[in-house]
């Protein structure tokens, strides 16, 4: 997905939101719907694991 590192790491911290085009990325190279996406951001611990899959499955 070319997405910085720094880039990743503020959207974990809430320092940034990724823009709809990266939204749509992330959701094509998750396999997932945007409900499923964003739904899973209200659980601190699925956002950790949602995290870790992001840094599996994209190579920065």
């Amino acid at each position: 997905m070319h997405i910085d590192r720094t880039t990743c790491t503020k959207w974990e911290t809430a320092k940034s939101e990724p823009s709809i085009d990266n939204i749509k990325r992330l959701v094509k190279k998750l396999d997932v719907s945007y409900d499923h996406l964003f739904l899973q951001f209200q659980d601190k611990k699925t956002v950790k694991k949602i995290n870790e899959i992001v840094k599996d499955k994209i190579r920065f």
